[in-house]
């Protein structure tokens, strides 16, 4: 399991470092939003602030890698980030110390660049699912393996729908080589069935009560 935004569940604020640093030593994944202000500094917030003066820096969250910990990261910085978070990452030794980082980014030239240059970080892709809309799963799937190759993608963070996100869905991308995260589940049902089509991560509000419901509970 993913702890979205560090996922306090009451224990501490949401995207604090005190609740990553609890999701990692529970042995969870961990998701922050990454941000830019216009003076060129990361924050961790899951919503624009004018205040960073007490949120947790990226360097901070990237101190956090262990070796099986997942630090998926969701730039909302834009392209402009991408410099920075290229220069940042050669600064620390995040991806030596174990664990998996993955970006959320949308454009293939960015991904390409990003795994090209930070040799040991992942590029995802992230995909909203329109509720209303009819999908056609063999082209859809087919759409997105395409532009996830493109990027040399390999996973596909996507939000989740009951009429896409079926078994054949995933299994095309599984047996394409891609890596899927569903997001973001807190009901243990719906957590239950993307495994089991073949979700490797489940991004979710509540990583400890849904472990509670798996044997073992958070096999990694």
């Amino acid at each position: 399991f993913i702890a979205h935004k560090g996922a306090g569940e009451g224990r501490a604020p949401e995207n604090s470092q005190a609740a990553v640093e609890a999701a990692v030593r529970d042995g969870f994944g961990f998701e922050n939003d990454l941000r830019l202000t216009k003076d060129g500094r990361f924050y961790i917030s899951h919503d624009a602030k004018k205040d960073i003066s007490r949120l947790p820096s990226f360097k901070d969250a990237l101190a956090l890698m262990r070796p099986g910990i997942l630090y998926k990261v969701d730039c909302k910085c834009g392209g402009a980030g991408l410099d920075q978070i290229i220069r940042e990452l050669k600064e620390t030794d995040a991806v030596k110390r174990g664990g998996l980082l993955a970006f959320n980014i949308s454009r293939p030239d960015d991904c390409r660049r990003l795994v090209r240059e930070v040799p040991g970080v992942e590029a995802w892709m992230a995909m909203g699912c329109h509720r209303d809309r009819k999908y056609d799963i063999d082209k859809e799937a087919a759409r997105l393996i395409a532009l996830l190759k493109e990027g040399n993608s390999k996973g596909l963070s996507i939000g989740w729908n009951e009429q896409l996100c079926t078994k054949e869905f995933f299994d095309k991308l599984n047996d394409a080589g891609i890596t899927i995260d569903v997001w973001t589940l807190n009901d243990v049902r719906t957590a239950k069935k993307a495994i089991n089509y073949g979700a490797r991560w489940v991004s979710t509000d509540a990583p400890r009560r849904l472990a509670n419901e798996f044997p073992p509970a958070n096999p990694l």
